[in-house]
């Protein structure tokens, strides 16, 4: 059976039931099938010698699988970069000539070209699909340390040992998952980055083909080795065998992919087929399911209370997670909306009332296509803590899911708090990305958004999104 890790369903061929693949959260293992043929490397490093001008004989021929850690996910993160601004002594106006000629005074000289360019760090969000792949074996002569990009447009099967063994040698794995985790966020170090967090991660193991061939000639063992895949030379080996002997009772850490229908727990409805979904909204029952291992475990939530009159136009709920938070800044604690000044100007004087009501983050949690919409909510909404009410849900028409669990959501907090701090301080900025933030366990709400014309718009702060980016 094959499988596309791009996706986590496929379609049952009997009962038509999408399937869900419950590896969310786990670390699962594939292989890639070879379509180089023993015939092909036999060929292959015969024609290879002989452009050489060497001569050898075949000793041997073995296939092998060497696994490989991928790393996926979406790596978000606040960096800065250091931007001239323009000094009012070196710009070309009649105030600057007159700021030079006070300089003057008194018959000194001044060179104003001594004078370093002023700097000021600019501060920016990037984000960017991360797909990555490292050697998970301990093959240090092995020039093969990546995949590059075949991981991503292949179709990749189901890891088997017992069917691998029976094509060839199985390499085991000698990096564990927490060391592969740890290898993983050393290779996302860069310079000038403030606060990193990667989203929708998933780190699974791939099993890649390998083609040994074992020649004698001018008096001397060696090995070629061929990519069995792309069906091209890698390298040449001086002692042979290049693969060490594995035993045969030698423990592969795997752990089996399984499918449970894409069904709704509670009412048997289909689930909407979304692979980046983590929760699922029921169009039938109106329950929310989050996928935890191989089961579905339900989800209360609320919908906010629109300040607008909800009949005037249609209304669609989108799914906010919610987090009380504590930041702890410099030996002091921001925990309601007063003491957010510390960090955000608020803009106008705070009802009595306000003061106290305790600090809030707000995450959304449905799809988009541009991802600047998700730190943009979040940041206006964390920014001016809008006040609202909450109410039972009946039979509202939902989101069909969201893309961020709780735990991611609670991650995304901490770029949050970054975003609502003033970009035009960046001591302030740097102050505030080494706080320290204590989430509650997090609720989830879905907030209704009018539809007008081609855009959604709330009623609390008036942030419109386009229709398209739902898409």
């Amino acid at each position: 059976m094959s499988f596309d890790e791009g996706s986590n369903a496929v379609q049952c061929s009997y009962c038509k039931v999408a399937l869900l693949a419950t590896g969310y959260g786990r670390i699962l293992s594939y292989h890639l099938l070879p379509k180089m043929k023993e015939e092909d490397a036999r060929g292959d490093a015969l024609g290879l010698l002989a452009s050489w001008g060497r001569k050898g004989t075949i000793r041997d021929i073995h296939l092998t699988f060497v696994p490989f850690y991928r790393l996926i996910g979406l790596n978000f993160s606040w960096s800065w970069r250091d931007k001239e601004i323009a000094s009012p002594l070196t710009s070309s106006t009649p105030a600057a000539d007159s700021s030079l000629r006070s300089l003057r005074k008194g018959g000194e000289g001044w060179e104003m070209e001594n004078l370093p360019p002023l700097k000021e760090k600019e501060y920016s969000l990037s984000w960017a699909y991360l797909d990555r792949t490292f050697l998970a074996a301990d093959l240090p002569s092995l020039n093969l340390r990546s995949l590059g990009i075949r991981s991503q447009v292949l179709t990749l099967c189901l890891f088997d040992p017992s069917e691998l063994s029976g094509r060839g040698q199985v390499i085991p794995v000698a990096m564990d998952w927490k060391k592969a985790w740890d290898r993983a966020e050393k290779d996302l170090t860069s310079e000038n980055v403030t606060r990193r967090r990667l989203l929708n991660r998933i780190l699974s193991l791939i099993f890649f083909p390998l083609w040994e061939v074992q020649l004698e000639g001018d008096g001397r063992t060696f090995s070629l080795l061929f990519d069995g895949v792309a069906r091209s030379f890698l390298q040449e080996q001086a002692t042979s065998p290049f693969f060490p002997e594995v035993s045969q009772d030698a423990a592969f850490s795997t752990q089996t992919l399984r499918f449970r229908p894409l069904t709704c727990p509670n009412c048997g409805a289909a689930l909407p087929v979304e692979p980046a979904f983590r929760i699922f909204s029921c169009s039938t029952c109106h329950r929310v399911w989050q996928i935890q291992g191989e089961e579905f475990e339900g989800i209360p939530y609320r919908l906010a209370v629109s300040p607008g009159n909800p009949g005037i136009s249609k209304i669609r709920y989108l799914p906010f997670w919610i987090f009380l938070g504590h930041v702890a800044l410099e030996g002091k604690v921001i925990a309601n909306r007063a003491d957010l000044a510390q960090i955000v100007p608020l803009g106008r004087i705070l009802a009595q009332e306000e003061k106290t009501a305790p600090l809030r983050f707000f995450i959304p949690a449905f799809k988009v296509r541009d991802l600047a919409v998700v730190n943009r909510l979040s940041t206006s909404f964390t920014r001016m803590q809008p006040r609202f009410q909450t109410r039972e849900p009946l039979e509202e028409v939902l989101y069909p899911g969201g893309v961020l669990d709780r735990n991611e959501a609670a991650d995304f907090a901490h770029l949050a708090l970054v975003s609502i701090a003033p970009k035009g301080n960046p001591k302030l900025v740097e102050r505030v990305a080494q706080a320290e933030l204590s989430l509650s366990p997090g609720e989830l709400v879905f907030f209704p958004f009018r539809e007008q014309l081609n855009s959604l718009r709330e009623d609390f702060l008036g942030t419109a999104i386009h229709l398209n980016t739902l898409r």
